[in-house]
C-alpha cells in the first residue's frame, strides 16, 4: 500500500509498510469472531503541533475499515491464558509505542502513530453481543479445546458463549472461579445475576445449590431463561441472598452510583467484578462510594480481574442487634 504525504527526512524508506504490516498482524492475532472483517485502508503522513511546547512533530495516520468499527474500538482485555482474546485501540497504541522503541530506535520521540477505525458500509454490519453455541465456537476456533472456557462449559453444562467484536466476553472464567471460591461462605439460596449475557453465572449458582436464580440482561442469549430488561431499570421486588454484577468495564462507575443503592434494599451480598487489576487506583473510590450500603468481605484477584464480595450493612446491623 502506498503512503501519501511527505515522509520525514529522518524516516527510512520502507518504514511505513513495516508499521502497517505490524498493525494488520495485531488485529489478525486478536480476531476471534470470524464475521468481524477489517482491512488497512489508507496511510498518510501529516504534521501536528504540540499545544504546550509549540513543537511540530510528524504523524503517520493509519485508517482501518471494518464492518464492526465500534467493537474494534471497544474495551477488551488481552487474556490469552484464560482462553479469552480481546483488543482495543488503546492497547494497540501502547503496543506501537513499544514497537517504535524496540524496532525504530530514535524515532519514538520524533513521530506519532494515529490509528482510526471507520465503518465499511459496503459490508454487512455485525450486531453485538453475538451468541454462539459452544460447539460452533470450538469448530471455528473462537474457543480452544482444553481452555478454561471450554473446561467450565463442560463442568457446568454451559451451552453458549458470547462475542463482542473480536473478543470472547462470556462466560467469564474469572467470575465462575470467584463464585466457586466464595460459595462455601455464602451458600446462597436465591441469586440475582445482572448483566447475565449467556446466563452462565446463574447456571453455575444453580448447580452449586441455589434454589432460585433470576438472570437479567438487556440482550440475553435466551429470553426463556432470562429477563430481557435493562438492569438499571429493574424492579427487583424481593430480597435475594446474592447479587452478581459482571458489567462492561465502562459501566462500573454508573453501577456504583445508580445500581448499588437500589440493590441495597434487596441483596444481602454482592459479588462484583470491579474491573482489570491495572485499574487498582480506582477501586478505593468505588468501595468508598458504596460504603453506606455495603462493607467489603473479601477481595479476589483472579487472572487480570479484581472481584470483590460485599455484605449489606443492613445485614450487619441486624446481626449485631
Amino acid at each position: 500500500m502506498s503512503c501519501k504525504g511527505k515522509r520525514p527526512p529522518f524516516v527510512s524508506e520502507g518504514f511505513e509498510s513495516q508499521l502497517i504490516s505490524t498493525v494488520a498482524q495485531i488485529f489478525r492475532a486478536r480476531q476471534c469472531d470470524p464475521e468481524v472483517w477489517f482491512e488497512v485502508d489508507a496511510a498518510w503522513w501529516s504534521e501536528r503541533q504540540n499545544a504546550a511546547t509549540g513543537r511540530c512533530f510528524s504523524v503517520l495516520n493509519v485508517r482501518i475499515k471494518s464492518n464492526a468499527p465500534d467493537v474494534l474500538r471497544g474495551n477488551f482485555s488481552h487474556l490469552r491464558h484464560a482462553g479469552v482474546i480481546g483488543f482495543n485501540t488503546v492497547y494497540l497504541q501502547g503496543f506501537l509505542d513499544s514497537w517504535l522503541h524496540s524496532v525504530a530506535r530514535g524515532l519514538a520521540d520524533r513521530i506519532d502513530v494515529q490509528v482510526d477505525v471507520v465503518a465499511d458500509r459496503s459490508r454487512r454490519p455485525i450486531k453485538h453481543p453475538r451468541y454462539l453455541s459452544v460447539r460452533e465456537a470450538l469448530s471455528c476456533g473462537v474457543v480452544k479445546s482444553g481452555s478454561p472456557v471450554e473446561t467450565y462449559c463442560r463442568k457446568y453444562g454451559l451451552t453458549k458463549v458470547s462475542l463482542f467484536g473480536p473478543g470472547l466476553i462470556g462466560p467469564s472464567t474469572e467470575m465462575i472461579a470467584a463464585i466457586e471460591k466464595i460459595w462455601e461462605v455464602i451458600r446462597a439460596k436465591s441469586v440475582l445475576d445482572l448483566f447475565s449475557g449467556t446466563g452462565a453465572l446463574g447456571r453455575v449458582c444453580r448447580t452449586l445449590g441455589a434454589k432460585t436464580v433470576v438472570s437479567v440482561d438487556e440482550l440475553p442469549a435466551s429470553k426463556s431463561g432470562s429477563t430481557a430488561t435493562d438492569a438499571f431499570r429493574l424492579d427487583i421486588g424481593r430480597r435475594v441472598d446474592l447479587a452478581i454484577l459482571d458489567q462492561f468495564v465502562e459501566q462500573t462507575d454508573v453501577v456504583a452510583q445508580r445500581l448499588i443503592p437500589i440493590l441495597s434494599r434487596n441483596a444481602n451480598c454482592l459479588l462484583w467484578n470491579l474491573g482489570p487489576a491495572a485499574h487498582s487506583a480506582h477501586f478505593g473510590w468505588l468501595k468508598r462510594k458504596i460504603i453506606p450500603w455495603y462493607r467489603p468481605m473479601a477481595d479476589l484477584r483472579i487472572n487480570d480481574c479484581m472481584i470483590s464480595l460485599f455484605s449489606s450493612t443492613q445485614l450487619i446491623r441486624d446481626a449485631n442487634v
